[in-house]
């Protein structure tokens, strides 16, 4: 869903758009998926990047895809997607995750 204010005001979406990063060739992307289109919650990154933050099948955690029987974990940063890793269960590849963001974050 868009939000009011870009959907009723094409200007306030422009200029948004011209302060926050855009870019002949990038992708208007919304950093959680759930949520609607409006600025806390829009970015612009490359079709890669796009392409990989979809929906997350349920239950599975922030950073984790299902590969037939195992779990992936991958991070994304600046353009660039870093795999970290296929593992056994979910909560694996999920504590792999958190500790490859607690590294950055540190």
């Amino acid at each position: 869903m868009i939000c009011d204010e870009w959907l009723n005001n094409s200007k306030a979406f422009m200029d948004w758009a011209m302060s926050n990063g855009y870019k002949q060739g990038l992708d208007i992307d919304r950093i959680n998926n759930n949520g609607n289109y409006e600025p806390s919650n829009c970015r612009f990154v490359t079709r890669r990047v796009n392409s990989s933050n979809r929906r997350k099948k349920a239950g599975l955690p922030t950073g984790v895809r299902s590969d037939h029987r195992k779990y992936q974990a991958r991070i994304c940063l600046d353009d660039r997607q870093l795999y970290l890793g296929l593992f056994a269960t979910p909560e694996e590849a999920g504590k792999a995750y958190g500790a490859c963001v607690e590294a950055f974050v540190n």
